[in-house]
């Protein structure tokens, strides 16, 4: 488990001869994040957690994906990226940390649909976000170590392959994948996004969705995003989104299953788990998981559907 030994031999690498303040930074679950008061400047040295290669992480992938992020505006700046010594350091944003409440506000929705815009119109990323198949990547990964997923996987196998189909799910723009609170940055009026490890080329609806199920939007607010993002009202693009919500806690759930057979960080995965399949089953249950499927399974998308009309991913190709 990464230390604030390895933080410090990092920040003496950077700074030689430095006096460099160190404070470790609380929320994540997969890497160990330090803030480094240097005398140039405010750093975030991400300290990489283990066998990230069976959580679907390259951190060549994210390096790319983080330099992107900061040449359109939306990320902080790359500093230095070291995949192979474990870390990888960008400068330290001092915005507001943006509270849960908050994203339900219209003011606050629009801001997100503008950020998410400007990335999904960004140039290509190496890697890609396909939910429906890394769900199977971490079972596999999950059952190779003794890790029991219980019934949720059988349960919700059958159901994603009816989403897939259905929403014609195309990987056409860069995304972002992780859009937890903890992700977002306020800065002068301006949203930036932290944490580029599971970014990759996807479907945008996948980002709204997985926005709008971390957020627990409602149907409504799922429909007043996807009017904030493409300008206009689109009822098979929010049927689309409604549904990809399913499939981002489908792929956290089993993501925190495969955590509990290889992580060392001191965190509960086991109820973490739980609460995700529990937003899973949540997330396909009442009428307008039915209302959604039954609008898009009657004529389905296809090539990412219609509903994108060429506005997000038209940088990507």
């Amino acid at each position: 488990m990464a230390s604030a030994a390895d933080a410090h031999r990092v920040a003496a690498q950077l700074w030689p001869g430095s006096a460099v303040v160190l404070e470790e930074l609380p929320g994540g679950i997969t890497n160990v994040n330090y803030k480094a008061s240097a005398p140039d400047g405010t750093y975030v040295i991400r300290l990489f957690g283990q066998d990230a290669e069976l959580l679907a992480i390259d951190r060549a992938n994210e390096q790319e994906a983080t330099s992107m992020a900061a040449e359109l505006g939306i990320g902080p700046e790359l500093i230095r990226s070291m995949p192979r010594e474990g870390y990888l350091v960008t400068r330290f944003l001092p915005g507001q940390q943006v509270i849960p409440e908050q994203m339900h506000s219209p003011w606050m929705l629009a801001r997100v649909a503008q950020t998410l815009r400007a990335l999904h119109q960004g140039p290509a990323i190496p890697g890609t976000i396909d939910p429906f198949a890394v769900v199977d990547f971490y079972l596999n990964n999950a059952v190779a170590r003794g890790a029991d997923p219980g019934d949720g996987y059988a349960w919700a196998r059958p159901i994603a392959d009816r989403i897939r189909q259905a929403v014609g799910f195309a990987m056409t723009a860069p995304c972002h994948g992780d859009l937890l609170t903890a992700n977002f940055v306020d800065l002068d009026g301006r949203l930036f996004l932290v944490d580029w490890e599971y970014a990759g080329m996807s479907d945008p609806r996948f980002d709204l969705a997985n926005f709008s199920v971390n957020h627990g939007l409602s149907a409504e607010e799922d429909q007043e995003l996807v009017r904030l993002y493409y300008g206009a009202s689109d009822e098979r693009a929010a049927a689309a989104v409604r549904l990809l919500r399913f499939m981002s806690a489908f792929r956290e759930a089993m993501w925190s299953v495969l955590q509990q057979a290889i992580s060392d960080l001191d965190f509960d995965f086991c109820q973490y788990a739980a609460e995700q399949f529990a937003k899973m089953r949540a997330a396909a249950s009442g009428g307008e998981f039915r209302s959604a499927m039954d609008l898009l399974e009657a004529v389905p998308s296809t090539a990412g559907g219609p509903d994108q009309g060429g506005l997000a991913g038209s940088g990507a190709q």
